[in-house]
């Protein structure tokens, strides 16, 4: 047994000290084709055969780009494209080149020449070849470019010029998540007139960009972009629109929870803790039956405290259930006393809840603190 391992090993061996040196070949191989066909092109006159030119011209961006030589390599599929329109030997170029020059940018970075090169290059193609599935890519290549470097309308403009079909919608759900995100960064910032502005624009997208989804199977990306549109409408007070929303029949993510599980595990949490806000803001606005929000929200707390693990597990779920009872008690002292009374339930409900998942000393002070206040608001004028 032990030979036949010896045996096996030593096979092992020859068989990768022959893929090393086949590997080395293709190599020299591919530098000396390189070579002879730059030499080539270098005798191109008025009279030689432009077919014959032009895919020298192909594989030579080809190899180039298969060597790795990105920046050479978009160099001669741009000059092919552009000398070579309406040709599939100048299609091949223009897209080697677009490749080309995206790797480029991700081996160097934020390079201002390159941009401006590749933007101009896409431009070209989506004009020469319009109606080429491939050349699409090229504007969702500029596009991703305008939002990389917050160029927002010039990404609009793009994305309102995109043809009918599922590539506009996901570009318009794309900008909303990044205008989102540039409204949670402002608000940290302190610059809350910019956040909302941001704020505002980011619903738009998402909306129309969630309101172009068809069919019955919502990708991660959707049910994330339906999510963030509910916590918009949320922060803006527009309770019943963050609600149908979340229970959308085909991007709402409450619903697409039950069909297609969560996109990842974060996801989970941050879509219960949002359902919880929104049951507790229908609650202290009069907006559905009593009854059936406050089994709704239990419910959701259970589901929330299954979502949450970890060794400050505790501490997040307490957290999550305080904010939400401080959302209610805040509605106590400016309510009618029917509402009062139903607010006085729903209360108890998440005291209850908060007592359970904490031993903290100072968390269950609060508790008893917070109930003597919802007993003093429920008394009557005057009443001692």
């Amino acid at each position: 047994s032990l030979a036949v391992l010896e045996k096996q090993e030593n096979q092992s061996d020859e068989i990768k000290t022959q893929i090393e040196e086949i590997k080395k070949q293709l190599l020299e191989t591919r530098a000396n084709a390189i070579q002879i066909l730059r030499r080539g092109l270098a005798l191109v006159v008025t009279d030689s055969d432009i077919d014959i030119v032009n895919q020298t011209r192909q594989l030579l961006a080809y190899l180039l780009y298969l060597d790795k030589s990105y920046r050479d390599a978009a160099v001669v599929g741009s000059f092919l494209a552009r000398n070579a329109p309406a040709t599939e030997a100048g299609l091949k170029g223009g897209l080697l080149a677009l490749n080309s020059f995206q790797l480029a940018l991700m081996e160097n970075g934020e390079n201002t020449a390159l941009i401006e090169h590749l933007e101009e290059l896409g431009t070209y193609l989506i004009k020469t070849w319009p109606n080429d599935a491939e050349v699409a890519s090229a504007q969702g290549v500029m596009i991703k470019l305008a939002l990389r470097n917050d160029r927002w309308d010039d990404a609009r403009d793009m994305v309102n010029k995109m043809p009918d079909g599922p590539e506009r919608p996901f570009f318009k759900r794309l900008m909303g998540q990044l205008l989102w995100n540039e409204s949670v960064q402002s608000l940290q910032a302190g610059k809350a007139d910019e956040s909302n502005e941001f704020l505002v624009q980011a619903e738009a997208e998402l909306r129309a960009g969630l309101d172009g989804i068809t069919g019955n199977i919502v990708d991660p990306e959707g049910m994330n972009s339906a999510l963030i549109l509910t916590k918009i409408y949320l922060l803006q007070g527009e309770i019943q629109k963050a609600a149908q929303t979340l229970d959308h029949k085909v991007y709402g993510p409450a619903n697409l929870m039950e069909k297609q599980g969560p996109p990842d595990k974060a996801f989970t949490t941050d879509l219960y803790s949002t359902e919880l806000k929104i049951v507790v803001q229908r609650m202290t606005s009069d907006d559905g039956d009593p009854q059936t929000l406050l089994d709704r929200a239990i419910d959701v707390m259970e589901k929330l405290r299954a979502s949450i693990d970890g060794p400050d597990a505790q501490k997040r779920l307490t957290r999550i259930f305080i904010e939400m009872a401080t959302q209610i008690r805040q509605q106590l002292g400016t309510s009618t006393p029917e509402k009062k009374a139903k607010l006085n339930d729903a209360f108890r409900v998440f005291l209850d809840r908060i007592s359970t998942t904490t031993e903290d000393s100072a968390t269950l002070t609060w508790v008893g603190n917070t109930l003597m206040d919802l007993a003093e608001a429920s008394m009557k004028p005057n009443q001692t």
